[in-house]
Order: C-alpha cells, then sequence, then structure tokens
C-alpha cells in the first residue's frame, strides 16, 4: 500500500499531503528509478557552506530556511512560520506577530525570496517530503513539513508557510 501512494504522487508531480500522510511517511522516499532532476553536482556549496550557488540557473540559495542557521553541515534552530497578511499587507510570523517577513528581509540585504519559477528551478521531482536533495538543503524535517509549505514570494495566500532566500549572483 505504501508503495503504490508513493507511485501515484511522483508520477502525478503533485504532492497531495492527504495522500501521503495516508502512507504515514516519516522521512523522505525517492523514486530511485528515476533520474535526478537536481543531483548535488548542479550545485557550488559556496566558502561559508551556508550558501549553494545552482548552476543551471545562476542563482544562490540559502540552504536553510529562513530563520534557520546552518552549522556543521546541518540546519538548525526552526524556521519562522508565517501565515498571513496583516492590515497593512505584511506578511506575518506564527509564533510573534510582531515579526513581519519585510522585517527579516531587511536583515539581508540582497537577498529575496524566490519567485515560483526559481523554487521549481530547485524541487527534486523523484523525491517526497521534502521534494528537494537534502544534501544540498537539508534544513526541511518532517517535523515541520506536514502542515507548511515553502513559499515563493508570488504564491503566499494566508496558508502557513517557511520561506527560502535566493540571490543573484
Amino acid at each position: 500500500m505504501r508503495k503504490l501512494l508513493f507511485i501515484i504522487a511522483i508520477s502525478s508531480e503533485l504532492c497531495s499531503p492527504d495522500l501521503l500522510l495516508a502512507a504515514e511517511i516519516k522521512e523522505q522516499l525517492c523514486a530511485e528509478n528515476l533520474p535526478e532532476s537536481t543531483p548535488s553536482e548542479h550545485f557550488i556549496v559556496q566558502s561559508d557552506s551556508a550558501t549553494v550557488l545552482h548552476k543551471t540557473t545562476n542563482l544562490v540559495w540559502h540552504r536553510c530556511l529562513l530563520g534557520q542557521q546552518f552549522e556543521q553541515g546541518q540546519c538548525s534552530g526552526e524556521p519562522i512560520v508565517f501565515s498571513q497578511r496583516n492590515t497593512a499587507g505584511k506578511i506575518l510570523a506564527v509564533d510573534n506577530p510582531a515579526l513581519s517577513l519585510e522585517q527579516e528581509l531587511l536583515k539581508t540585504p540582497g537577498w529575496r525570496i524566490a519567485n515560483e519559477k526559481e523554487q521549481l528551478s530547485i524541487v527534486e521531482y523523484r523525491c517526497v517530503f521534502p521534494r528537494l536533495n537534502t544534501e544540498i538543503f537539508p534544513g526541511y524535517r518532517k517535523s515541520f513539513s506536514d502542515n507548511n509549505q515553502i513559499f515563493s514570494l508570488s504564491d503566499f495566500i494566508g496558508n502557513k508557510g517557511v520561506y527560502r532566500l535566493v540571490k543573484d549572483h
């Protein structure tokens, strides 16, 4: 049963959380018979180790989600989960409504939230939970992947979600 649900999710390229949760998936699953869409050799780890250059798009990505820190090859801490826009249109953090996405971006000059096309360029289509190359992007854990999505700036619609920062090389 678990295998069948996984194959359906991969082949449709749509990951319905309900479908995958029904299979009680506890860790990333990948269809090993499919080619990688984002192999590690498509990325160059930068000197700070916390960022990578995606050679295909010439974009530099934070390896961890907004709010996490890259330490000893892993992402530590919890990402900031954003959930709603306030009356001024700012996207607010769930646990700290005084914190907005815009405030966090001011702390990182030159960095921005990826647009949808950029976000899709790093999707690993042969895997689920998460749909990322976890060697390159180690910070997405099952503990918050059930109820949160990684958003591009263009697709935030008021659901709970987390962000990854990007900049042009």
